[in-house]
């Protein structure tokens, strides 16, 4: 009983002590990336363009910053629309939790969320299907869905436009 004791002792305090370490090693990526996103800033205003992200993405020594961090930038457009909030503009913190959260391999729960989303923008635009009589739905194979956010929330059923 004694030996089970120490034993369940010692594993909590493992766990701690891993938990302490995972802490205190994001606290480090964070550091680092916000002096990344500083280099990036040049013009101190808290966010940088897609110009301006490019330019030093691209670079020699953030490519090897992103892959110390496990993180694969070699298509840059995607890095920073995954990113941006839609504003157009990468903010520090955008920038942060960006990078963490792609860095490595996706999560299962990261792939679950993608597909919820995925689910629900499909049964949007059936809501739009729907409104749209049967002979035309012929056409629709070579139409363009066009979406206007205009509350930066989920789409509306008004500001979904499909052009045949």
């Amino acid at each position: 009983a004694v030996f089970i004791q120490q034993t369940m002792k010692t594993a909590k305090e493992d766990m701690e002590l891993i938990t302490r370490q995972k802490a205190s090693e994001k606290l480090k990526i964070m550091k680092k990336l916000n002096a990344v996103f500083k280099k990036i800033d040049r013009s101190g205003r808290g966010a940088v363009s897609w110009d301006e992200f490019q330019h030093h993405l691209a670079g020699k020594k953030m490519q090897t910053l992103l892959s110390a961090l496990d993180v694969d930038a070699t298509d840059v457009s995607s890095i920073f629309h995954l990113m941006d909030d839609g504003d157009g503009m990468l903010t520090a913190e955008e920038f942060a939790s960006g990078v963490l959260s792609i860095k490595g391999f996706a999560k299962a729960v990261d792939l679950l969320a993608a597909m919820s989303n995925l689910r629900r923008i499909e049964r949007k635009v059936d809501i739009v299907l729907n409104g749209i009589p049967y002979p035309q739905r012929s056409d629709l194979p070579n139409c363009q869905v066009r979406s206007n956010d205009r509350d930066g929330e989920s789409l509306d059923p008004d500001e979904i436009q499909l052009v045949l």
